[in-house]
Parts: structure tokens; C-alpha cells; sequence
């Protein structure tokens, strides 16, 4: 996975919105939601470290 650190707002929150996405397919297997939730929690740690997201 890319380092989120060097990201910026911008990617971040396009790159948790394609996440988001991706999670709500019909067809996504338990493994493949676990790996995208576990992406998802690290870009909200990201966003919440920057003040972006509220907790």
C-alpha cells in the first residue's frame, strides 16, 4: 500500500471513497472485505491524525 503520510487530503479522501465503493459490490468475498476495511481504517487514522475527519 502506498504511504498514506505522503499523500495528500485530496488523494485520500478519493482513495476512501473508491474503498467505500468497492465495499458495497454484491459480488466481494469475506477476505477481500476484511483486506478493504483494513484500508479503509488506516486512510480514516490518516485523515483523523491530519484533522480532516472528527472521531
Amino acid at each position: 500500500m502506498t504511504i498514506l503520510a505522503a499523500m495528500s487530503t485530496k488523494e485520500l479522501w478519493s482513495k476512501l471513497c473508491d474503498l467505500l465503493i468497492q465495499r458495497m459490490a454484491l459480488d466481494i468475498t469475506k477476505e477481500e472485505w476484511e483486506k478493504l476495511t483494513e484500508q479503509t481504517n488506516k486512510i480514516d487514522a490518516e485523515l483523523k491524525r491530519r484533522g480532516e475527519l472528527l472521531s
